[in-house]
């Protein structure tokens, strides 16, 4: 797989904007910073979006690893690149839960 990054920012209008593998990716624009809603802000789909989008080229490849994080849209986020089976055994065993617990990088419209 074959991935390129390339940053395009529009400053006038607080557009952010990226290309992952020729798809162009908006994070956010200047009305992201006014969202209530944490999935919404800034920080948090700069993580998600991009990942996802690697998400779907890796499904695409046929890899079963995904790009999961823990505390997206943090200064602490950290992302993973793992099965997803073992998410699962962690939930399963009780050993992690709650924010604890690696989220996988999904997007309902990545390339949005």
């Amino acid at each position: 797989m074959k991935v390129s990054v390339t940053t395009v920012s529009d400053g006038d209008s607080g557009d952010y904007v990226v290309s992952i593998n020729g798809e162009v990716v908006r994070l956010y624009d200047s009305d992201a910073w006014k969202s209530k809603v944490e999935s919404e802000l800034p920080w948090y789909t700069s993580t998600m979006k991009p990942l996802a989008v690697l998400n779907g080229l890796l499904q695409a490849a046929g890899a079963r690893e995904r790009f999961f994080v823990l505390y997206p849209g943090g200064n602490e986020g950290t992302a993973l690149l793992i099965d997803p089976r073992i998410v699962a055994a962690l939930k399963a065993a009780g050993l992690a839960e709650g924010n604890e617990l690696p989220v996988e990088a999904v997007w309902a419209r990545a390339g949005a």
